[in-house]
């Protein structure tokens, strides 16, 4: 297999950047060391700017099950803040929001394979040498999205 690009890394950056060039008509092989979307620890707050990017992609919050977020309170011992926000932001958990994203990407025709580890990256004259637990894949274009993740001499 040869595709366009391969995209290491399944979460939000990944999943958006294979939604966009599969979109573009992009042969597209996104690999994700998870073998399903899993919950993540993160603050599950959608700012207002990232409302605008995912709307491009088509994800509709609302019909997800998200909750606006209008109001900001902050506490400090005895002391605490309360203001309404200048613009709305949305909370949704991050499961639910990488399932979405995936689910465009692949709907755009992008191939999605979970489970399937990046276990080393080498450039090569044409192009990249990606290794995997499955075998090897030769594409001339990476797209590193690994977020916090590592990818072996590749931080």
């Amino acid at each position: 297999m040869k595709p366009e690009a391969v995209i290491i890394g399944g979460g939000l950056a990944g999943a958006a950047t294979a939604a966009l060039l599969a979109a573009q008509g992009r042969e597209v092989l996104l690999l994700e060391k998870e073998p399903i979307p899993h919950h993540k620890v993160c603050g599950e707050f959608i700012s207002w700017e990232a409302v605008h990017y995912l709307g491009q992609l088509g994800i509709d919050l609302p019909a997800l099950g998200a909750q606006p977020i209008d109001k900001l309170h902050l506490g400090f011992g005895e002391h605490s803040v309360h203001t309404d926000l200048s613009f709305r932001a949305w909370s949704l958990s991050r499961l639910k929001l990488d399932q979405a994203v995936l689910a465009i990407a692949k709907e755009r025709g992008a191939s999605i394979r979970c489970g399937n580890a990046v276990t080393a990256l080498k450039q090569e004259s044409d192009g990249w040498l990606v290794e995997t637990i499955e075998g090897s894949i030769h594409t001339p274009t990476v797209f590193l999205a690994s977020g916090k993740s590592d990818l072996r001499d590749w931080p």
